[in-house]
């Protein structure tokens, strides 16, 4: 096996059940029931409280055993982000192919 990264979305809004999980990936190193590979990196990311209607703190076992990095983009880089997934979303490489049609009864 080879290095790899976990990444954990939204986890301000995980249940705790979910949350106990994550406890037990940092503390053992282990997810699922999977040791994690020694050079393997957990990454989470979530929105505060008042941002996200489900969202609460996490608790103080999980906030102990991580290091938080607030990040608020700045206008330019959101509107730099939209206009360049923009473009990548009307690219003609990335329009759906129209369907194939069936073949006539007794083609292969």
């Amino acid at each position: 096996r080879e290095p790899g990264i976990l990444f954990l979305d939204e986890l301000t809004a995980a249940p705790p059940s979910v949350r106990a999980a994550l406890l037990r990936v940092l503390l053992e190193r282990n997810a699922g029931g999977t040791p994690l590979h020694e050079g393997s990196r957990v990454i989470a990311a979530c929105n505060p409280p008042e941002h996200a209607p489900s969202a609460t703190e996490l608790d103080a076992a999980n906030l102990n055993r991580v290091s938080r990095i607030r990040y608020a983009p700045t206008i330019g880089e959101i509107g730099t982000f939209m206009s360049r997934a923009g473009e990548r979303l009307l690219s003609p490489r990335r329009r759906p192919r129209p369907p194939r049609s069936a073949p006539e009864q007794g083609m292969v």
